[in-house]
């Protein structure tokens, strides 16, 4: 499992002959993995009012529903809304590709937060046909588990392995997560960040939950630490990313 404290980080950084300075660098986030008991997901039919996504006539994949308040106590709960669910959606038909990065304001992403008493139900696909190789509408739904983890800032990281011979036993001990809400995920096209924004949400290639974008692709949403915790989703910033 990744390190989640500083000073767990900091080992592992000495034993392998890395910059320490990166420990002090690092950022909280949360894994998003299999095994939760709650409500939020990966995949699978989200509960929102209205009906599902559509850009240019063609279905949004339902990427995640996060119940904010099934989130552990921790710091990176001064970065998100208080209460709720945020469920996040991307179009990834080939009819529609090429877009990124938009903001919110742009229909080939959406974000719902659907606030608490809110009346919704299972929303309901658009009956539409998928080409072998598309990313489907409906990924498998997966419920997930937040787990506490400490990642280190990507490109200075990838920079300092490159110091190392084989960088493959690091990588193995630092055991960084495939989804990941908060924290600093890595960036197969560098970091589309401007400085002081923070990355809200990045799932990786997941062939088991049917996400499997490009060559190895990632979709990512980020934005200003104030439009995040005040939910203006309508400023965040979204793109899919491939090799």
């Amino acid at each position: 499992m990744a390190p989640t404290t500083v000073e767990e980080l900091r080992g592992l950084l000495v034993k392998h002959g890395l910059p320490v300075e990166l420990a002090e660098r690092a950022v909280a986030g949360l894994a998003l993995v299999g095994g939760g008991a709650g409500r939020s997901k990966l995949g699978g039919h989200p509960e929102v009012p209205g009906s599902w996504p559509i850009h240019n006539g063609r279905g949004l994949t339902h990427l995640a529903s996060i119940v904010l308040e099934e989130l552990p106590t921790g710091q990176w709960r001064a970065s998100l809304p208080e209460d709720g669910t945020v469920v996040f959606f991307a179009d990834f038909s080939f009819d529609n590709e090429g877009w990124g990065p938009v903001d919110g304001t742009h229909p080939a992403i959406e974000i719902v937060h659907v606030r608490g008493g809110a009346a919704v139900a299972a929303a309901t696909p658009p009956d539409e046909q998928r080409d072998a190789g598309e990313i489907p509408v409906v990924l498998n739904e997966r419920l997930v588990q937040f787990v506490p983890v400490l990642t280190p800032p990507a490109e200075e990281l990838y920079e300092a392995l490159d110091m190392l011979d084989s960088p493959d036993a690091f990588l193995r001990e630092l055991d960084m997560p495939t989804h990941l809400l908060l924290g600093e995920p890595g960036y197969l096209q560098g970091d589309p960040r401007e400085p002081g924004e923070l990355s809200l949400l990045q799932l990786d290639w997941d062939e088991e939950l049917g996400f499997e974008y490009g060559d190895a692709g990632t979709i990512s949403f980020w934005g200003s630490p104030e439009d995040i915790r005040s939910a203006r989703w309508q400023h965040i910033k979204a793109t899919p990313d491939s090799c």
